[in-house]
């Protein structure tokens, strides 16, 4: 007998940021009328968070099953003895990653987190 059990949960949010200062300036006096439109720091900022949540059971062995029963009786009921006898493990495991990309990065910044817990 082998039986397996997987468990996995995932969670992710992202953000772009985008910062400008868009705007018109003019004079009636002096006779000038523009617009003006420029980037404000943090602009293109871009975040990225991943967080995994998982399980993995593993059992492994040998099912045992003894019945006795009467014949034409078997309605009425049997008595029997069962019982298992093997290995088994179970694996935890939690993972968080953040990417972060201030707009001024040449390479995002990527910070990694978690591990396993064995049972």
């Amino acid at each position: 007998m082998v039986k397996i059990n997987l468990a996995l949960g995932l969670e992710a949010q992202a953000t772009l940021m985008s910062a400008r200062r868009i705007g018109v300036q003019g004079s009636e006096t002096e006779g000038f009328f523009r617009k003006y439109d420029y980037a404000l720091e943090g602009e293109n900022r871009q975040t990225f968070d991943l967080t995994c949540a998982g399980y993995l059971g593993v059992k492994a062995g040998i099912k045992l099953d003894l019945n006795v029963s009467f014949t034409g009786l078997a309605k009425l009921g049997k008595v029997g003895v069962s019982g298992e006898v093997g290995g088994y493990m179970d694996l935890w495991g939690y993972m968080q990653m953040h990417l972060l990309n201030d707009g001024t990065m040449d390479k995002p910044d990527i910070s990694l987190s978690g591990g396993p817990f064995i049972l």
